[in-house]
């Protein structure tokens, strides 16, 4: 192997090391063992959290070797994403700390299901670069079975099929903007008045 390989690997390394053992950390790790215990010892509290169908089933899978071993199979997760998506780049290395400078020390180490949304996230951008729609949207779908609001990634393909809706919604989005702006507090009180009784609390 080139040293250049080895850094790489060894970057990677201490990247799933940092991650598999760091957690839990913060406050997210609480509603997150709150589900693992439910799931797994059948001990649930009234602040029981439901979470994606994807983090459901990783609960299950791996669960019954306790919850360190969640958070190890997610380190893997993350690794092997990010991992992926540095090797298509000439400087794999400086791509990871570029990508874990940006947020993801926080995702990865709290944010969980964001995390591993974003990991796959990675991989669905290099297929969309590549104009293959089809994995694209396989991969933002798989993204969403960790955190559901991968889905909105779905409007990147915009600009690749219509330019002309791609501008309309540029617009649209610039006009929303200024509107919540100027209107803040009306606008927040709208949505609030059209929302489900206690779905503010859910």
């Amino acid at each position: 192997l080139s040293k250049r390989v080895e850094k790489f690997y060894l970057t990677i390394l201490l990247t799933f090391i940092f991650i598999g053992l760091s957690y839990p950390a913060r406050g997210d790790w609480i509603g997150y063992f709150i589900n693992y215990d439910c799931q797994i010892n059948n001990v649930c509290l009234d602040s029981f959290y439901s979470f994606e169908i994807g983090y459901q089933m990783l609960v299950n899978i791996f669960g019954s070797l306790g919850f360190i071993s969640i958070n190890i199979f997610q380190a893997i997760i993350f690794v092997v994403c990010l991992a992926s998506f540095a090797k298509k780049f000439d400087n794999s290395v400086l791509i990871v700390f570029f990508v874990m400078s940006m947020m993801s020390w926080s995702l990865y180490t709290e944010a969980v299901r964001q995390g591993m949304a974003i990991s796959i996230f990675y991989l669905a951008l290099y297929e969309l670069q590549q104009r293959r729609f089809k994995k694209y949207i396989f991969m933002v779908f798989l993204a969403s079975l960790m955190h559901i609001t991968a889905l909105i990634t779905l409007f990147m393909i915009i600009p690749y099929l219509s330019k002309s809706l791609s501008k309309f919604i540029v617009r649209s989005i610039i006009a929303l903007a200024i509107c919540f702006a100027l209107f803040p507090f009306q606008i927040l009180n709208f949505i609030l008045d059209i929302l489900p009784i206690n779905s503010s609390s859910n």
